[in-house]
Formats: C-alpha cells, structure tokens, sequence
C-alpha cells in the first residue's frame, strides 16, 4: 500500500537517538527520545522514501506494532493506535501499570505487564505483580490471561498460544486464558530469555550467548549458533536474524565484533550478513529488507544514521541439518562453570534491556563498580550546579554469579 498518494509532506528532522524500530511491507517504524522529560516522537518512513515523516508524540511510548493501516503502541498504560498516514492518536484502552511488551495476530493485540515485586526499590514503580492481556486490534475491554512472575517479560505468538519470556525459562497460556504452563523451568536465572521469535514449530531465543531453537511440544533446545552477547532475534521467511552485539573479552584479546547473522531454520545454515556493526541492539523485517538499529556510544550520529538496512535473504532451501555452528565466524562455545562469575560487559547488556523501557540519552555514561557479589551499573546523569537529587537515570544491581538483577533504582 502507498501510505502518501502524492509528494510527502516535510517533516522535523529526525536527529534524536532511537530506541526502538519495527517494520512491516509499508514502512520502517522508529521511536526517538532527546533525553529524560522529553516526548518520545513515532516516526514512519515508507519504504523506498527517504523523509521519515513524524506521526505522533507520546511520554513513556513503549512497544509498537504496525498492522493493516494503523501503527498501535503503548504509552505507559494506555494502549494507543495512529494511521500510518498520520493523524490524531486514539487510545484504545488503558491500565493501571505500564506495559513492557506488545505482539500481534490478526485480531488481537497481546501485552505484557512485568512483576515487580522483587525486582523495584527506592524511587521506582509501583510494586505490582505481572501479567499478560488480550485487547481486540479493533479496540475493547483489557482482558487479564494469567498472572506471571516474570520481570521481563518478552512475549510471542502463534495460531493457538503466547508465550512468555520467564526469569528462568520460558511458559505459555493459551489465547483465551487459563494456567500458565512452564516450557522450560530451569530454575537458574541466567537462562533468562531476552527475546522470543516464533517459527513454526519452534521458538527462538537468545540465552547466556546461544542462539536457541525450543520445540514449542516439548520444551527440548538445540543450539543454533554462540557467541558472547545475542540480544535480539527475528523469525522472517524461513530464516533466523540475530544481532550479535560488540564484546570485550578481556585485556589483550580483540573484541568480538557486533554482526547481524542469519540462520536457516531448514538445515541450520548460518550466515553473516553484516560485520562489524556498532553495538546492533534490535533487528526488524519488513519490505524485503532487515533492519539494524546500532547504539551510539556518543552522540554522533543520531536518528536513521543508527539504522542500518539489508537485504533479506531469499526462502531457506532444505538440506542436511548441521551438528552445530562452529564453522561460522564467532561461533565458537563459551563454556560457564558452575561459579563463574560473568563479565562486566554482560552485566552492562543485563542492565540495558532491564531498563530499556527507561528515557536514557544516547552516550550516556555507563560506570560499572562492585558492591559484594553484585555489580553496580550506573548509567550517569549530569546534575546541573546547585540541584539535589539522584546523580543517574538509572542503577542496576546484577548478582556477579546468575546475572540477576537484584534491585533497580530509577530516577523519578
């Protein structure tokens, strides 16, 4: 569909990091933020244009998901719809939590609430148990399907069941409510998955640095591909894209550089796709393109110059599965014993996606310390002369042994 008839209208330049992309046939989708107290800002620019064009400003806009016509994202609790051509937001229906995450049928948006209630201290939310909703995409009552413990709970969604990201594995509910049924239970907190991605038959995700292919049936995982730090995956025609984000491994050692990677849900084929990459956090399909959303470490460059855009790979041919990964580049295991603690730069991407929900600037300063047997990730706030208050946008307590996060702090 052409979202603009005639010549697009001139819109704002967008030059304020972005913190989250989506994509769909008609367009890239961006959200952008200038800093702690600003608006976020919804962005859309049509494939094959080349002036995103702003559709609308919101606090606390959190998850989007284009659909049909209409973009929908959350904005606290509140869940909201804008055309794709612009226009007046609508809100669809609210709660008394902001929700984390948001997916998609063909009739229902699913949404996610995180549990709070060990993880939140000092200036934070509410403290409040999480859950998982259901609305009609055509707009209705929020309907509760179960309550969960998880306090990331990343979500996906087939023809018959969501899914959800746990603090130690992965469950699932059914599209119209009942018990929550655990896929995966390890019980240990660093098997925490960060994303979800549905395939078919299988669930993909990423866990302690292994991309993971979890038969939806019966909970058993297959390692598709290693590597220090995978944090975000997308299932689009066939094949597996994940993003591999930038790794120090230590003094004198080079650094593992960030990649986007794809891996044939056929016969297991891997392939990369685009190395280096500066810090990929978020990977997005639509329009025959991938999309790479890059972290900035300063604040150059800012707005789609931290959108990265590749082709996406023609449907996956079978063949003969592999036994593993470790021909391709970076693919090698990394092995974890029993009291190993992790690295500070897995404590830093912990930390990231645990307040990735947070307004924090690009470039902002992150300091790593320790305090017993946690690290400490602080991301920095520059406090002007004369005012009291807390010096960061956010502080993140990580267990140096699990990597879980014991307490967050956010500015208020």
């Amino acid at each position: 569909m052409s979202l603009w008839a005639k010549k697009p209208p001139v819109a704002p330049r967008l030059n304020a990091p972005i913190y989250q992309i989506a994509a769909d046939d008609d367009a890239l989708y961006a959200v952008s933020s200038a800093g702690l107290g600003e608006p976020s800002i919804l962005w859309c620019l049509p494939h094959g244009q080349s002036i995103p064009q702003e559709l609308t400003r919101a606090s606390d806009l959190g998850s989007i998901t284009p659909y049909r016509e209409h973009i929908y994202f959350t904005s606290g609790g509140r869940v909201m719809r804008v055309a794709k051509r612009g226009g007046t937001a609508e809100q669809l229906a609210q709660h008394s939590q902001p929700f984390s995450f948001a997916v998609r049928d063909d009739t229902s948006l699913y949404l996610s609430v995180s549990d709070t209630r060990r993880a939140y201290s000092g200036g934070a939310p509410p403290v409040h148990p999480g859950a998982i909703l259901r609305m009609p995409l055509s707009g209705g009552p929020l309907v509760e399907l179960v309550e969960h413990r998880s306090g990331i709970p990343s979500l996906a969604v087939d023809e018959a069941r969501v899914y959800l990201a746990t603090d130690d594995g992965i469950a699932s509910v059914d599209k119209n409510g009942g018990a929550l049924r655990a896929l995966i239970a390890s019980g240990d907190p660093n098997e925490r998955p960060y994303k979800l991605a549905s395939g078919g038959a299988f669930l993909y995700a990423p866990v302690r640095g292994e991309l993971r292919e979890i038969d939806k049936q019966t909970g058993k995982a297959k390692i598709l591909y290693r590597a220090s730090i995978l944090l975000d995956v997308a299932a689009h025609d066939g094949w597996i894209y994940v993003v591999r984000n930038t790794a120090f491994l230590g003094p004198g050692k080079p650094p593992e550089p960030g990649g986007l990677l794809a891996i044939s849900q056929l016969n297991h084929e891997v392939r990369t796709i685009a190395e280096p990459l500066a810090g990929p956090q978020q990977v997005a399909a639509g329009g025959n393109k991938i999309f790479v959303l890059e972290n900035a470490l300063t604040n150059e460059p800012k707005g789609l110059a931290l959108v990265k855009s590749f082709s996406t790979l023609p449907q996956a041919a079978a063949g003969t599965p592999m036994a593993t990964a470790k021909s391709a580049p970076y693919g090698e295991p990394r092995r974890h014993g029993p009291r190993q603690s992790i690295h500070q730069d897995r404590a830093v991407a912990i930390a990231r996606q645990h307040v990735s929900m947070v307004p924090i600037p690009a470039g902002t300063e992150v300091i790593v310390s320790r305090d017993g047997d946690n690290y400490v990730v602080t991301f920095k706030m520059s406090l002007p002369e004369g005012t009291h208050g807390p010096d960061y946008y956010a502080q993140v307590h990580i267990d140096i042994w699990s990597g879980k996060v014991v307490k967050t702090l956010v500015a208020p």
